[in-house]
């Protein structure tokens, strides 16, 4: 083939292919020149100390690239004089072999001269001609560069200060600020290392509407901590905290945070034996696992150890719980799974072994409601409203049906009244008697601010209560549901939101997260397995389970199959009643507040057949003769058993 070619063709190949290497070689020896600059090093003021010539360099057959020198006015013009250009000059060669170590030498006496002591090292090795081709030698010499020893200064010699390294520039700058009782977020603007250090706070919560970061006040020490590790982020502390009660917060939060490691890495590959804990009661947990004798050892250790002979399980104080752990898990054999981090975060006051809050709730000021409302509370709804202030506005009310739901939710939406206005999602059956019990329970509301949407082309927003339905709401687009947040939201017959994948739950679950106050009502929180409660649950309060996974594999008995994971099972149901119960739900039965219902009342309504049609009143008489032939058969037939007997 190369036979074919003509002398011309030959010729610019040639020309094309050593233009190629000069360019590969200068870009390589920039970057090998870049990387090899000590942080603090002398360098040479000269603008080119190459000693390659022109004709050398570039007309040559065997070109060569030597990288300059970078000079740096700053650290050393006044401490290494410029070398005399003819002293180069004549310092060159016609080898590329002696050129260096001949340079090398010029400039060491030049810079001697000076009154300093520098070893200066030649910017490269020497060329090594053992190769045939010199291309290939310079990219060998580009592949392990020499290292450079950092300049020594005699004894006799002035010092040399080093440049300390540069402190990282603040790109991130926030503060803390308080946000809602026994929290506060943080206003700061996106950093990844910051957003990751959040997500590891235990109560964290993140606000879609304001994008914002919340917290518990007993995490702000942790918080700050792990904040102050980033250097490229400041966060301004938080204001009017008492030093006093941010220690006592910080020693809090240490305390959780040591808990909370105990749910992270318990896990062991090799062991025979497996257990876990479990919650009991408010201050108790046990522990399921079969007999070992290091396991009896361990427990016999605690103060507050008690074993129950009818269902053989050991069970002790919450206070216990941190110093138990780290003894079983000093057992290689043995794998005990802990609390979840939701159950340590709700009843941390039982843990840190302070008196678990008192069963009464504090009495909430309803002055600013109208009397007509409050003075037809019941006890037991009195006691609903105060816990749903109490949790500030969230929670879910699973009340049995009968007892009042509906009053008590429009109490609560009243309390909250300056945050206004209010939505109201229920079933399409029940839109107009939610409007006539606004219009009825608080007569201070002008009824036109009633609105009920009936149609999907109507406003969401026209009116201060606003009600409207699941499949009106599951309909309504996104143009329309865009700028319609509502920071007080009531779902009536919450259980309808079990399935995340639903419509209605899809539409319905960017305006729980975005609102302040969610009241969700059920009489059937859960109809048939505790998956059901989990949307529920994350409409209330999204940190307690942040992961659907989290609460099946503790709650629904999660396991594994061909299709992925199943949760339709159930498991811990104490537990779990004693955390919703503690944190977000309140539920009463009729049995439960009996003497506080009022009697029974019966009534009879008479109805009159003006404007109906005769054909309709024919058959209203034949269903009533065929009702009272009916009774008389089985008062007859009573009556002749009677006899018999």
């Amino acid at each position: 083939m190369s036979n074919q070619l003509t002398a011309e063709q030959k010729r610019k190949i040639e020309e094309n292919r050593r233009k190629a290497l000069k360019r590969r070689a200068q870009r390589l020896g920039q970057t090998v020149s870049s990387s090899k600059q000590p942080s603090v090093q002398p360098q040479l003021s000269t603008q080119s100390v190459s000693m390659v010539s022109a004709n050398q360099t570039f007309n040559s057959a065997q070109a060569r690239f030597v990288p300059p020198i970078k000079k740096d006015s700053q650290s050393f013009s006044n401490q290494i004089p410029q070398p005399n250009p003819q002293l180069l000059s004549g310092a060159c060669s016609s080898k590329v072999k002696g050129q260096y170590h001949q340079t090398s030498q010029h400039v060491n006496s030049s810079v001697l001269s000076g009154g300093g002591s520098f070893d200066v090292i030649s910017a490269q090795p020497k060329s090594n001609h053992a190769s045939g081709n010199p291309g290939i030698s310079f990219y060998k010499q580009a592949n392990k560069p020499a290292q450079v020893p950092a300049p020594q200064l005699p004894s006799g010699s002035a010092t040399l200060t080093a440049v300390p390294a540069k402190k990282p520039a603040i790109s991130v700058r926030g503060q803390c600020v308080p946000h809602a009782e026994n929290r506060f977020r943080v206003e700061v603007g996106y950093h990844a290392e910051l957003i990751a250090a959040f997500r590891s706070i235990p109560s964290r919560n993140f606000d879609p509407a304001t994008k914002k970061w919340n917290f518990s006040l007993a995490d702000y020490g942790l918080l700050m901590k792990q904040a102050a590790s980033i250097p490229s982020v400041s966060l301004r502390p938080l204001e009017g905290a008492a030093a006093v009660a941010t220690s006592s917060r910080s020693c809090d939060g240490a305390a959780l945070s040591a808990l909370l490691s105990l749910s992270s890495s318990w896990k062991k590959p090799g062991a025979t034996l497996k257990g876990r804990c479990v919650l009991v009661s408010r201050t108790k947990f046990e522990v399921d696992i079969s007999y070992n004798v290091d396991v009896i050892a361990a427990f016999k250790q605690m103060p507050s150890k008690s074993y129950d002979l009818a269902t053989r399980k050991w069970s002790f104080s919450l206070e216990d719980y941190g110093k138990l752990m780290d003894l079983l898990s000093g057992i290689t054999a043995v794998e005990v799974e802990p609390l979840p981090r939701a159950v340590i975060q709700v009843f941390s006051a039982s843990f840190n072994g302070k008196e678990a809050r008192s069963l009464a709730v504090p009495e909430a000021d309803l002055s600013s409601i109208d009397p007509i409302l409050t003075s037809s509370l019941m006890p037991f709804q009195k006691e609903g409203v105060n816990f749903a202030v109490s949790k500030q506005g969230r929670l879910l009310l699973a009340d049995d049906m009968g007892l009042g739901k509906t009053l008590q939710a429009i109490c609560i939406a009243a309390y909250y009244r300056n945050e206004w206005p209010i939505l109201v999602v229920a079933p399409s059956s029940v839109r107009f008697t939610w409007a006539e019990a606004f219009r009825r329970w608080l007569p201070s509301l002008s009824p036109d601010s009633i609105n009920v949407v009936v149609k999907a082309s109507d406003d969401m927003r026209c009116g201060l209560v606003n009600i409207i339905s699941y499949d009106l709401l599951s309909r309504m687009s996104q143009k329309q549901q865009a700028g319609t947040l509502f920071n007080v939201l009531i779902m009536d017959e919450s259980h309808f939101l079990k399935n995340m994948k639903t419509a209605r739950c899809k539409a319905a679950l960017p305006l729980l997260k975005a609102a302040k106050r969610v009241i969700l009502l059920s009489g059937t929180p859960a109809m048939s397995r505790p998956s059901e409660l989990y949307t529920q649950i994350l409409a209330v309060k999204p940190s307690l389970f942040p992961r659907l996974h989290e609460f099946g594999v503790r709650y629904c008995d999660a396991h594994q199959n061909d299709w992925g994971w199943d949760y339709s099972g159930s498991s811990n149901l104490g537990e779990l009643k004693l955390l919703l119960e503690e944190c977000l739900m309140l539920r009463r039965l009729k049995s439960d507040v009996l003497s506080q219902l009022p009697a029974k009342q019966r009534k009879v309504v008479t109805m009159t057949l003006d404007g109906i049609s005769s054909r309709t009143k024919t058959a209203l008489t034949a269903a009533a003769k065929e009702l009272t032939r009916c009774h008389q058969s089985v008062w007859h037939f009573s009556f002749f058993f009677l006899r018999i007997i």
